[in-house]
């Protein structure tokens, strides 16, 4: 990855941290400086793949009964800043994962229709196996976090859709330097990759991976584990 791009990249989360900040500053709402980083990191990671052409709508079957949600209207209030912002065009269900961010909601604990969606149950499992063994093999302990866990929740979700459709990201900017920086995380993913493998049959690519590492990098970074 070059420089460059990590300027680019750095620049664009200022930017939408500060979307962020002054939104809640506006609908007078007080969230964690966790959840406000994960935020962050998931809306960048949307300009990047909008930008690079590798974004994926995601289903909006059961997240659609969140439009009625308090928080719709800065949902909506970010997403119009952030695409403005980056000149792209951010697809409407994201205000709904935006939602799920600010009111910190575990996605898994909505009712999903296992025709259309993935089986929330087989995530859990996978979640849960994923931290035991990360406990045992690496000495890090999430599995108390409930809120990094539900954050990582509402990354698999769309991820694993886009596993078991076969319609995964092949190319990321950030793989290479994500890798090489956040081994720690890196290795937590690798860990979360064989439960995936496990339980769907399939596995992420480096290219998905890298985007997870970014979330396990937060969560070791903001807490002493």
């Amino acid at each position: 990855m070059t420089t460059s791009f990590n300027n680019q990249y750095s620049n664009i989360e200022k930017e939408i941290c500060h979307i962020i900040e002054n939104n809640l500053l506006d609908y007078n709402i007080t969230i964690t400086d966790t959840i406000k980083e994960e935020l962050t990191l998931h809306l960048s990671m949307v300009v990047v793949r909008t930008r690079n052409n590798t974004y994926m709508s995601i289903s909006e079957s059961q997240l659609a009964s969140l439009k009625t949600h308090e928080y719709y209207a800065v949902a909506k209030s970010i997403s119009k800043q952030v695409a403005e912002a980056f000149q792209i065009n951010i697809d409407k269900s994201e205000r709904y994962y935006i939602i799920l961010y600010l009111a910190n909601i575990n996605i898994l604990d909505l009712d999903f229709d296992f025709d259309y969606d993935i089986d929330d149950s087989t995530l859990k499992q996978v979640i849960d196996e994923t931290m035991i063994c990360i406990g045992e093999k690496l000495n890090v302990h999430f599995n108390r976090d409930s809120e990094f866990i539900k954050n990582l929740s509402l990354h698999l979700y769309p991820a694993i859709t886009r596993l078991t459709k076969n319609e995964q990201i092949a190319f990321n900017p950030m793989q290479d330097q994500v890798i090489e920086n956040y081994k720690l995380a890196y290795a937590c993913s690798t860990i979360l990759n064989e439960k995936i493998k496990k339980y769907y049959g399939l596995a992420f690519t480096n290219a998905e991976i890298a985007y997870i590492v970014l979330h396990f990098g937060i969560a070791i970074e903001n807490r002493a584990y």
